[in-house]
């Protein structure tokens, strides 16, 4: 089940975990990020747990482990502010 269709079925008040497939690491950068930032907004800021399927693979990229992780904090951060304004603005604010 794609994880913004299960999202979309379980609401925000069930745990989720999204497995990025280990072998995505080997990818180009520009292949990499965008499917990290797919992943963290069908997800969701709250409820959501990011992790690799099966771990770093040997010869892995650290570079790409670093693109990762630099791509979970900061599209978790854009979501979180997003859901904040949605939030909000039906209250004028």
């Amino acid at each position: 089940t794609p994880l913004s269709e299960a999202r979309s079925i379980l609401g925000s008040q069930v745990i989720l975990q999204g497995n990025l497939d280990s072998n995505l690491l080997f990818c180009q950068p520009e292949t990499l990020k965008p499917i990290t930032e797919a992943m963290i907004q069908d997800g969701g800021s709250k409820g959501y747990i990011f992790n690799l399927g099966h771990g770093i693979l040997p010869k892995t990229p650290v570079e790409n482990v670093k693109l990762v992780v630099d791509t979970v904090k900061q599209t978790s951060f854009k979501v979180q502010l997003s859901q904040m304004d949605e939030a909000l603005t039906p209250l004028g604010v």
